[in-house]
């Protein structure tokens, strides 16, 4: 069995290549390894893979999400992260970008849709009536409520950069690799993009996730998050400072765009959008502070550089798979299969009868055996810290 592995949006000195100077160069990365890797003629196919995106500081949004949907062709609805805004005097300004492309560059442009079927929603701004209040959790009498939009999505399907180099390639809800056969491996250093992705892979189980790090000994069941800073969109205060040179055509009171900070090389880095989850169980929790847990932990110094260290990269990728076996593998073949609490076997299942999620007619249904851990829901499934509990294939 041959074991593909791949840096997504990891280069040299871990620079992150979800980054909208390298567009081109980052899908062509990204198809040409999948296809061959993929193809069972080539000599490169391999069974298994490994996404290592560990240090990965994110960048554009669809670049994550075009190559998820490209290695996770099943991935399903919603593709594209449900959000809502802050209403704000800055903001009011800022979303006229939005507001005219989603008009005007729909065929160009990332646009604002509805949720329930990503049509055209100019007005998502404007409309709603919806607040947040947040509570400190120390003091109980400090507050702050704050206006916000109805939810929405940014749709950017008329964007894809895979579109034209998968034409001839038929992907409609194919499965390229079984979750079983993919493993996502992350340090908790997944930001911005990077977190949105490996949220999404865990959200939906599209592949197993080891956490890479030591335990809190002060608290060895503290969790771990697969990815931090999981909000909507970026700003900073250049792209605050470049609105005053904007298109005229959008609108913007630019008297109403702060100055630019005194110091040189200041900096100041925010977001204005919350995003949702992808399930039905987490479309109204906020990724910013939902944690998305590793399947396993590998106990490792997250800390050492990798980049220009093949070997080091190498010895680690060896200790994930080995941390993998002494969880997963059968002491003989004769034993039962063991397996993750929310996986599902599908050896032979047809036959059987046993179906996940059977629709009547449909003939893409899924027959599969469950694991004999799973729980009613996601943390029933988990143990104390988060990691997932290991059964065994349930075919009574």
């Amino acid at each position: 069995m041959k074991t593909l592995i791949t840096n997504i949006g990891i280069h040299t000195q871990q620079q992150a290549l979800f980054n909208c100077k390298l567009i081109d160069a980052f899908a062509n990365y990204i198809y040409m390894y999948i296809r061959e890797f993929t193809d069972t003629s080539s000599q490169y196919h391999c069974d298994r893979l490994i996404l290592d995106v560990q240090g990965n500081s994110g960048g554009l949004i669809r670049c994550g999400r075009f190559a998820l949907n490209l290695i996770f062709p099943q991935v399903g609805f919603p593709l594209y992260q449900i959000a809502d805004t802050v209403k704000t005097e800055l903001n009011n300004e800022m979303e006229k970008i939005d507001i005219f492309s989603t008009r005007f560059n729909y065929n160009q442009s990332e646009i604002a849709s509805w949720v329930g079927n990503l049509t055209q929603k100019p007005n998502f701004y404007s409309i709603g009536s919806r607040t947040r209040k947040t509570v400190d959790v120390n003091d109980s009498s400090r507050w702050m409520t704050v206006n916000i939009t109805d939810p929405y999505v940014l749709y950017m399907g008329n964007t894809d950069i895979y579109r034209n180099k998968t034409i001839n390639w038929s992907l409609r809800r194919k499965e390229l690799y079984s979750p079983q056969d993919v493993i996502v491996i992350t340090d908790g250093n997944c930001a911005s993009t990077c977190s949105q992705f490996i949220k999404h892979i865990g959200q939906k189980h599209l592949a197993r996730i080891a956490g890479i790090g030591f335990r809190n000994p002060l608290d060895l069941n503290s969790r771990f998050d697969s990815g931090i800073c999981t909000s909507a969109t970026v700003f900073n205060i250049d792209s605050m400072q470049a609105l005053k040179q904007s298109n005229p055509l959008y609108g913007i009171n630019i008297t109403k765009i702060p100055k630019n900070l005194y110091r040189l090389s200041s900096q100041l880095t925010w977001s204005n959008r919350g995003g949702y989850g992808y399930t039905p169980e987490t479309q109204d929790k906020l990724l910013e502070y939902f944690i998305v847990d590793p399947d396993f932990r590998v106990e490792s110094d997250p800390f050492v550089s990798y980049a220009n260290d093949t070997m080091k990269r190498i010895s680690l990728y060896f200790e994930v798979l080995q941390r993998e076996d002494e969880l997963l593998k059968s002491e003989s073949p004769n034993d039962p299969k063991k397996c993750l609490s929310w996986e599902v076997d599908v050896s032979g299942a047809q036959l059987l009868g046993n179906c996940k999620g059977c629709v009547r007619d449909d003939q893409h249904a899924v027959y599969g055996h469950a694991c004999s851990t799973k729980g009613a829901n996601e943390m029933l499934g988990r143990e104390n810290d988060g990691s997932a509990k290991i059964g065994i294939v349930n075919t009574s």
